[in-house]
């Protein structure tokens, strides 16, 4: 009897450890890019790069948080500097999430609004990554 109420007790300490809250750190890189004209080739100034974190959950729907944002200069340049930030993962899982990805955001009037996936690993070398930005004539 001793024994199954040991076995009992390690069960439900497991389930509830299982469904424990998590967090995690994201935001740990810094972004680097430049945002020229798709067609032209010209980098484009003035343009808004926001750079977010994404999540879809099971239970709550969606989240967004905004981890950062900057400007790009004359030359089309821009740099966001890492924000690492502390978000909650929700129940169960390795973060609770059923999905979730990095995205930058790129916003320019007369332009298509840009966004795209943004993988820590595209990164870790540093270069600039070049963003194509569609005349809002040409957007679908």
């Amino acid at each position: 009897m001793q024994t199954m109420k040991s076995a009992l007790v390690a069960v439900i300490s497991l389930l509830l450890c299982s469904c424990a809250t998590v967090t995690k750190s994201v935001g740990t890189f810094d972004v680097i890019g430049i945002v020229v004209n798709a067609e032209t080739g010209k980098p484009l100034n003035e343009v808004k790069v926001v750079l977010s974190h994404e999540a879809v959950t099971a239970s709550d729907g969606s989240i967004s948080i905004v981890l950062g944002s900057a400007f790009t200069d004359n030359l089309g340049n821009f740099f966001i500097p890492k924000n690492p930030t502390e978000i909650v993962g929700g129940v169960g899982g390795l973060s609770g999430y059923i999905m979730e990805w990095s995205t930058v955001s790129f916003i320019k009037d007369g332009y298509c609004k840009l966004r795209s996936p943004y993988k820590n690993s595209i990164i870790s070398n540093k270069n600039a990554i070049v963003f194509k930005l569609t005349e809002s004539v040409n957007c679908i």
